[in-house]
C-alpha cells in the first residue's frame, strides 16, 4: 500500500470512529411520528390538538376566538378592509361596478360626481370623467386610466389579457353606447367601437358576456310603434350578432338582463298592468325565448337584481308593490326552486323593526350572498349584514359589520371564494373583503 493509500483509509476510520460521538440532535431520526417527536407515541389527530391538521384551516388547542372556531375552522367574516379612494377637491368618486380575476386583481369602473351647488346663483356642474382603475388582492393600485367626461360606464369584464367596458357616451340621451377595451396587465386603451341607436330607441340596461360581447336592452316608441328590444353584438368589432323584439300589447317595460357563461340571456320586463314580470330566455344564438310569468315582482325597476351562479341558476331579489323584499331562485329547467323572505334573515335585528330596506345580492359557484342595506344601530353605529346561502336557499353563515357610510356600491363574489364589498361616501371609498364559510365554494 502505498504513501496515498495509506492516508486515505485512516482519514475512512478516523471519521467512522467520530461517528458515535456525534450529537443526537443533529442527526435525522429513523422516522417521525405523525403530530409528535422521534421517540413518542403520535399524538391523535383530531381538531384541538395544537397542530393545524389535514381537514383543518386551523387549531387553537381548543381556544376558540375571531380568527378559530371550536371545529377548526377559519369563520366567515371581514378578512381586510382598505380605503382606496380619498376625495379630490373638485370631485368626488362613484363606484359603479367591478370584475375579479382569478388571481385577485380587481378592475373598478365609476364615476366622478361634482360636489352639489351652493349659492342662490348656481348653474348645475357638469359631471366629472369617469375611470377605470386596477388594484391588487392588498388595494394597491397597478393603474388607472380616465374616460371623457361624457361617458357613463355601466359594465365590466375580464376576458383572459383584456379588459372590456361597456358605457353610454351621452349621459342625458343615452342613445350612443360604446364599448371600449384595454389590456389587462397595462391599462393601455386598445380598440373601441361605439353603437348609435336609432331616433325613438331608448337604452335601459347593458351586460358584457363572458367573451367580452355585449347584450343591450331598451324599447322602440314612435307614433306606430311600440316594442322591446334586445341586441347582440361581437365585442371586436361592433358586429351585430342578433336582433331580438316583440311587441308590447302587454305594456311591458323593460327591466334588467343578465348573461349566461354559455352566452345565453335572460330577461326580465315588468308589467304594470297586473303587477306581474315576465321572464324571457333566450339562447346564447337568439332565436324565439321561453316566456315565464313571475307574480309579485315590482313595477320599478330599481327594486330589481338579477344573477347567475357558476350552476347556470337565475336569482331574482327584488322588493314588491307592498315594499316586501325577496330573492329568489329559478334553474335552467324554468322552474322557481325556492323563494326566501329577506325579513326572515334580519328577523333578530331590533334596529330594523317596522323598516325595509332593498339590500344587494352576489352569486356564489352555486349559491349566494346577500348584504343587506345598512342600517344606523341603536350604538349609533353604522351596520350591515352578510348572509351566505347555500344551493337550497339555506343560511350557512350571517355575520354583521360596522361601516363608514350607508352607501354599498358593489357586491361581488371573487373566482378564489372571498367576497367583496365596495362602500364609502364624501369621497372616501373602502374595499372590504370578506372571507367564505367553511367548505363553502
Amino acid at each position: 500500500m502505498n504513501r496515498w493509500s495509506r492516508i486515505l483509509v485512516f482519514g475512512a476510520g478516523l471519521l467512522l470512529a467520530c461517528s458515535d460521538d456525534e450529537p443526537p440532535s443533529s442527526r435525522p431520526p429513523a422516522s417521525l411520528p405523525v403530530g409528535g417527536d422521534a421517540g413518542f407515541a403520535p399524538l391523535e389527530v383530531s381538531c384541538g390538538n395544537g397542530y393545524v391538521e389535514p381537514g383543518e384551516e386551523c387549531d387553537l388547542a381548543g381556544r376558540e376566538d375571531e380568527s378559530c372556531t371550536a371545529d377548526c375552522s377559519i369563520p366567515c367574516g371581514l378578512d381586510h378592509a382598505v380605503a382606496i379612494i380619498e376625495p379630490t377637491r373638485m370631485f368626488d368618486p362613484e363606484p359603479v361596478n367591478v370584475a375579479i380575476d382569478r388571481d385577485g386583481t380587481t378592475v373598478m369602473i365609476g364615476q366622478r360626481s361634482p360636489p352639489p351647488p351652493t349659492g342662490a346663483n348656481y348653474e348645475l356642474p357638469q359631471p366629472g370623467p369617469s375611470f377605470v382603475r386596477t388594484y391588487d388582492p392588498e388595494g394597491e393600485t397597478l393603474w388607472q386610466f380616465d374616460v371623457d367626461s361624457m361617458f357613463g360606464l355601466h359594465d365590466v369584464v375580464i376576458d383572459d389579457d383584456t379588459v372590456f367596458v361597456a358605457g353610454r357616451r351621452s349621459v342625458t340621451e343615452g342613445r350612443d353606447l360604446v364599448i371600449l377595451s384595454f389590456d389587462r396587465a397595462t391599462g393601455a386603451p386598445g380598440p373601441e367601437f361605439p353603437w348609435v341607436l336609432d331616433n325613438g330607441f331608448g337604452f335601459t340596461d347593458l351586460e358584457l358576456g363572458p367573451d367580452g360581447s355585449v347584450v343591450a336592452l331598451g324599447y322602440m316608441a314612435d307614433s306606430t310603434t311600440d316594442q322591446v328590444w334586445l341586441q347582440k353584438r361581437a365585442s371586436v368589432n361592433g358586429e351585430v350578432l342578433w336582433t331580438e323584439t316583440w311587441g308590447n300589447d302587454a305594456f311591458e317595460f323593460p327591466g334588467q338582463l343578465v348573461v349566461h357563461p354559455d352566452g345565453a340571456v335572460d330577461v326580465v320586463t315588468l308589467t304594470p298592468t297586473d303587477i306581474d314580470s315576465i321572464l324571457r330566455r333566450f339562447e346564447a344564438e337568439g332565436g324565439a325565448p321561453t316566456v315565464l310569468a313571475i307574480p309579485s315582482m315590482p313595477i320599478d325597476r330599481g327594486n330589481l337584481d338579477l344573477t347567475i351562479d357558476e350552476a347556470d341558476n337565475l336569482y331574482a331579489h327584488y322588493v314588491n308593490p307592498s315594499n316586501e323584499e325577496y330573492i329568489e331562485r329559478w334553474g335552467r329547467d324554468n322552474t322557481m326552486q325556492w323563494r326566501i323572505d329577506v325579513a326572515s334573515l334580519l328577523a333578530d335585528q331590533p334596529d330594523l323593526e317596522g323598516s325595509r330596506f332593498h339590500g344587494r345580492i352576489s352569486r356564489r359557484a352555486e349559491g349566494l350572498v346577500f348584504a343587506s342595506a345598512p342600517w344606523t344601530a341603536s350604538s349609533g353605529e353604522t351596520m350591515m349584514r352578510l348572509v351566505h346561502l347555500v344551493a337550497d336557499g339555506r343560511p350557512v353563515c350571517q355575520t354583521d359589520h360596522s361601516l363608514s357610510s350607508i352607501d354599498i356600491h358593489v357586491l361581488e363574489s371573487s373566482p378564489r371564494g372571498n367576497v367583496l364589498l365596495v362602500e364609502g361616501d364624501s369621497g372616501e371609498v373602502w374595499l372590504r373583503w370578506f372571507r367564505p364559510p367553511a367548505g363553502f365554494p
